[in-house]
């Protein structure tokens, strides 16, 4: 997406602990190729240099001075500034709860507080930044260009960070979380200096029925409608992309009633076509908002890089083991999103069939997400004018350890749907 001469906007996304407010600003700042950074690291950060040095969290003067001292980078890693203390990027030591409520009390000083404003205005100078926190919108930058409010409600989150800290390797009683988290909004609400509230301009975004997907394009349809770039580019090209299968090429779609209309669901399809990414967004458009899995060349098409970027694709380096894609993928569909992939990796002509991939097994089983096999059917023969078709078959769930045998499997039903 480009912005043209003009500066690129501050995007502040504020709301209470555990309501996902990273999740979905990272996903954010991905989609319009901005850079992300979550302020409560910061605080985290401080808190955790705090409890090594034997610093009082209350001992405001203290902190304050210990705050100062430091030397503070923040260090680019994948679009993410990653909070850096005297040369040291932290990063799993800040997961913790006792650093979580010790930052709490941490950013109840006001010198702490006064030194950090300095330094998140300094990181948002020049623009183009997604940031969050408790307070960006009311204090750090309350000209943001656009302000959101996350919430959800509490079982929620507590659902939410207890299966965070799980994934981190950190078991805690559910009920101690949710207690947790009680204890962190008090603190947070009833402090002095800066407390958590809403801003009167930012608009309100409730994410407790609704999945990781659906609240990033939410937040994107406000932010591309006033900056007058408008959601509607993908409506538009999606119903052209329809009008135009439908009329010219006759698109019929078979077993879209195989299609789960929520959670996980991995889109495991043969490819024989460049056609065939927007042929299957338009015959399951009416269902989900389909993301892809799309070699990392194309992105550096002029113009069409960014677009493939606005329109959900993930960038996968296929030459090597891309840690960065995977990750972005698993996070897509645990947030019950629907990605397409083509396990064959590479276009082949006709029936010819290649030996599949195993990522479809690995991710299906990683991600808990279920597998569709669908095929597309003359996206070769565009140009003869034949009708286009997509078949959906039944959905499955990957068991075992055998990603490659899951693949292959796949891949023969997908040859079935024939």
């Amino acid at each position: 997406m480009s912005w043209g001469k003009r500066k690129k906007p501050i995007i502040a996304i504020d709301g209470p602990a555990g309501v996902g407010k990273s999740t979905v600003g990272v996903w954010v700042a991905k989609r319009l190729g901005f850079l992300f950074i979550n302020t409560g690291e910061m605080y985290r950060a401080l808190a955790w240099k705090a409890l090594q040095e034997g610093v009082s969290p209350q001992d405001h003067q203290a902190l304050a001075q210990l705050s100062e001292r430091l030397r503070w980078d923040f260090v680019p890693r994948e679009g993410v500034l990653k909070t850096a203390l005297d040369g040291q990027v932290l990063d799993q030591v800040l997961a913790s709860e006792e650093v979580s409520l010790a930052s709490s009390l941490v950013a109840a000083a006001p010198g702490v507080r006064r030194h950090m404003r300095k330094l998140q205005r300094a990181i948002g100078e020049s623009g183009g930044m997604v940031m969050e926190g408790r307070d960006i919108a009311t204090n750090v930058f309350p000209d943001a260009d656009f302000k959101f409010y996350l919430d959800a409600s509490l079982d929620t989150r507590a659902l939410r960070r207890h299966l965070q800290l799980h994934q981190r390797g950190i078991e805690m009683d559910l009920d101690q979380v949710r207690g947790s988290i009680l204890l962190r909004d008090r603190q947070d609400s009833e402090r002095q200096i800066n407390p958590l509230r809403r801003s009167p301009q930012a608009i309100v975004v409730d994410s407790t029925r609704r999945t990781l997907p659906e609240v990033v394009d939410e937040v994107l349809r406000h932010v591309q409608r006033r900056a007058g770039l408008g959601f509607a580019a993908y409506g538009f090209l999606l119903f052209l992309v329809r009008f135009l299968a439908r009329l010219i090429y006759r698109l019929e779609v078979t077993g879209l009633e195989n299609l789960p209309r929520s959670g996980g669901v991995l889109i495991a399809c043969n490819h024989v076509s460049l056609l065939d990414p927007p042929v299957v967004a338009a015959a399951i458009a009416s269902i989900r908002r389909p993301h892809f899995l799309a070699k990392r060349e194309i992105f550096s098409w002029p113009l069409l890089g960014r677009l493939w970027r606005h329109f959900g694709a993930i960038p996968l380096n296929r030459t090597a083991a891309d840690l960065r894609a995977v990750r972005e993928a698993l996070q897509l569909l645990k947030g019950g999103g629907c990605l397409v992939i083509f396990p064959e990796g590479t276009r082949g002509r006709g029936s010819r069939r290649k030996h599949p991939r195993g990522g479809v097994g690995f991710l299906a089983g990683k991600s808990g997400a279920c597998v569709v096999p669908t095929r597309v059917i003359n996206t070769d023969r565009c140009f003869r004018f034949r009708r286009l078709e997509v078949r959906l078959g039944r959905p499955t769930y990957f068991e075992g350890r055998d990603y490659h045998g899951f693949a292959a499997r796949i891949m023969g039903e997908v040859e079935a749907l024939a």
